[in-house]
């Protein structure tokens, strides 16, 4: 098996210079972070749709990251997406002034509007709205069920081998949709590449009451999500 050591190694080497990324969907949702992937720095992506009796039959690694998440009384369905692209940045010492700029989140969400109310982010977006709120790594984390979060920060870590070189995890905690979702977490980790090279890798876990959301208006909104972010984060 590949340790992180020689991924990195791997992918300094591999890395070349290309046009502008583009979306590249995945079908498989846990999708290998391999080096191979990153050679064209597209923007990869997957999303899968859980009922809440076909997640709990499973009992894979994805199941219990998601059970960790949301405890089975919820019986709720899932929606689940992985993500990852490059960004010519090193952000580890910008992320938290980054994450907290107004103009700079209404842009990474792609959103109508941005009000912000205490430590959380009124979120007009365009197919919805949501509450947000932004955790990190080094934060407390004692709003949200500490140990939960930290369970499937490690579950995630132990997945994908290349996360666990990562030098940041921001926490987006979103809440209070307007539509069928109910609430989510979106784990976001930073791993240094080179100087002002860093691998982003992404997991979304979301709750929601319908099993009637289509599967192509959610490619279609975390594609525009992905290239708005990344670009964002370029800058």
């Amino acid at each position: 098996m590949m340790n992180f050591r020689n991924y990195i190694l791997s992918l300094c080497l591999m890395l070349l210079s290309t046009a502008e990324a583009k979306p590249v969907f995945q079908t498989k949702l846990n999708y290998d972070v391999t080096p191979e992937i990153f050679l064209k720095k597209d923007i990869n992506y997957s999303i899968k749709t859980f009922t809440f009796k076909k997640l709990h039959l499973e009992q894979n690694e994805i199941a219990e990251i998601v059970e960790t998440v949301f405890p089975k009384s919820r019986k709720l369905n899932y929606i689940v997406t992985k993500s990852s692209y490059l960004i010519n940045r090193a952000i580890a010492n910008e992320s938290q002034e980054i994450f907290n700029d107004l103009i700079f989140f209404k842009k990474y969400f792609n959103a109508k509007e941005v009000k912000k109310e205490n430590d959380y982010f009124e979120v007009k977006a365009e197919s919805f709205n949501f509450r947000h709120r932004i955790f990190y790594d080094s934060n407390d984390l004692s709003t949200l069920d500490q140990s939960r979060i930290m369970r499937s920060i490690n579950l995630i870590k132990k997945l994908d081998i290349i996360t666990q070189g990562s030098y940041l995890t921001v926490i987006h905690h979103q809440t209070k949709f307007n539509k069928n979702l109910t609430d989510g977490l979106i784990y976001q980790m930073f791993i240094p590449i080179k100087d002002n090279l860093t691998l982003v890798v992404n997991y979304g876990v979301y709750g929601t009451n319908t099993d009637k959301i289509g599967k192509k208006d959610l490619k279609k909104n975390l594609e525009g999500e992905l290239i708005f972010q990344q670009a964002l984060l370029n800058k």
